[in-house]
């Protein structure tokens, strides 16, 4: 009773099961706190370095406060009235529409008169690498409240993960030459593993977390019940507007390139959703920038 569990069954389950499920949800909330508490830290931190903006370090927690709503109201719902579900789903939709709203302006923010830290500058390709903190720090957010409310509903092999991500790779890359004349610029310039560590770290994570957990996952639970009454027609849905919104963060949607990141974008998507899995999305982003990177002309010219 001091857990405020019931002693009788709940859904069908015994006692201890009940508190069993209980003790770990309070579990998983400290370590999210815990978790968002350092990155927070971190933040603060990194803007007394001057390697992140004010006004990103105080969105921030903002943003944190924003994604542990839509975990509860993603999962709130059951056993209530109609009427209670309705405001609860406009309440959710809402919540979602500001945390991405806020998530965007994080990543974007730049002041005039402001550089994120420079890891590497490259002489061929000719482009200066950069460290996106805010970016970085938002998308690890998404994945500390998010992750865990993710539909796996797929465990693949080791050798399918690898095959799937094979494809997706493959797929991008002959569109983006074939179909777009992306020239074919074999190198291996010096602070390759930079760009490798950086593009993985903060630029893959963050943005797959991003389009994936926060705007796919949560378009697909915002969409009316009578979509989602056909889940596959509410899947594609989702995948399809978040390709969307990924080739609209990368391009303007008149420039020849912006098709280039919808196929991207799409491919992105369908990996996540075949397979319901997020490293499967991150392994296959990463894998196109890196050998775009190694491979092709870069950066593309916008």
């Amino acid at each position: 009773m001091g857990f405020g569990v019931s002693a009788q069954p709940v859904n069908g389950e015994e006692p201890h099961r009940s508190l069993a499920v209980y003790l770990a949800r309070h579990n998983a909330g400290t370590k999210s706190i815990a978790l968002t508490a350092t990155l927070l830290a971190l933040g603060f931190a990194f803007y007394a370095m001057d390697a992140l903006p004010f006004a990103c370090a105080v969105a921030l927690p903002v943003f944190a406060l924003l994604l542990a709503a839509n975990k509860r109201l993603r999962v709130t719902g059951n056993g209530i009235c109609h009427k209670q579900t309705r405001i609860i789903a406009l309440l959710g939709a809402g919540v979602w529409c500001l945390t991405l709203l806020i998530g965007f302006a994080i990543a974007l923010y730049r002041p005039a008169s402001f550089n994120y830290p420079l890891i590497y500058t490259f002489t061929t390709p000719d482009f200066s690498l950069y460290a996106n903190l805010a970016k970085g720090l938002a998308g690890y957010l998404i994945v500390i409240w998010l992750y865990s409310s993710a539909p796996i509903h797929n465990r693949l092999s080791p050798l399918r993960s690898t095959l799937a991500v094979s494809a997706g790779v493959i797929s991008v890359l002959i569109v983006a030459v074939l179909g777009f004349n992306i020239g074919w610029h074999p190198k291996l310039p010096s602070g390759v593993i930079w760009f490798a560590l950086i593009n993985l770290v903060i630029t893959v994570t963050a943005e797959e977390a991003f389009f994936r957990l926060l705007i796919q996952d949560g378009l697909h639970k915002l969409l009316p019940k009578k979509l989602r009454a056909t889940p596959q027609a509410a899947l594609w849905l989702a995948a399809g507007a978040s390709a969307f919104i990924f080739a609209l963060a990368h391009a303007p949607i008149t420039h020849p390139t912006f098709l280039l990141f919808l196929c991207a974008g799409g491919i992105y998507a369908l990996a996540y959703q075949l397979t319901g899995r997020l490293s499967v999305a991150i392994a296959t982003h990463f894998g196109v920038n890196v050998f775009h990177f190694l491979l092709l002309q870069y950066p593309l010219v916008l």
